[in-house]
């Protein structure tokens, strides 16, 4: 039988994730250990500690990449290794280290800066996604069309029929979720 790994996006966050593994496996500290030398701040307090910045997706996306990469590490320390990889969104990133199409090094880098372009590109406040269930493709396509003249708000990602994620101006998308 074959086993997939599937790395999740971002959205995934939470204060804490990761905190009982790195307590517990010197692989998984490793592994933050080598984030925090490269991003030059401290990323297990990012994860572990309450805190807004972990929110900030130029924060968010590097965080995400570690504690994947981490709990990757500790399932390949013990045998545990997947036959096929993919990843949502920034999961992507986690399953092209695991396919060694490059380093966890060469990944928490882009990361890094992929996080930090889009923030610039939709400073916080300013942009917004939700992630619609269960409505239908056309009424959640003529919402966007309708909420759009008030601010813009678009389809983002279909991601399975019964999940679509809506983006946009924060107040377009804010119309979509109201009507």
């Amino acid at each position: 039988m074959a086993l997939a790994f599937v790395y999740s996006g971002q959205g995934a966050q939470y204060t804490g994730m990761g905190k009982e593994l790195y307590e517990n496996f010197a692989v998984v500290r490793e592994v933050f250990n080598e984030a925090t030398n490269i991003l030059g701040y401290d990323v297990a307090s990012l994860c572990f500690e309450e805190n807004e910045t972990l929110h900030l997706t130029e924060y968010t996306q590097p965080a995400i990449l570690t504690v994947s990469y981490a709990i990757d590490q500790l399932l390949a320390s013990v045998g545990i290794q997947p036959s096929i990889v993919a990843g949502l969104s920034l999961g992507e990133y986690t399953a092209l280290v695991k396919a060694n199409a490059f380093s966890f090094n060469e990944a928490i880098s882009m990361v890094s800066k992929r996080g930090k372009y889009m923030s610039e590109a939709a400073p916080p406040g300013t942009g917004k996604m939700v992630a619609v269930m269960n409505a239908d493709r056309k009424v959640i396509e003529a919402v966007c069309q309708e909420a759009a003249k008030t601010a813009y708000v678009a389809p983002a990602n279909y991601n399975m029929p019964t999940q679509i994620v809506i983006g946009g101006e924060e107040a377009g998308v804010d119309k979509a979720v109201a009507l």
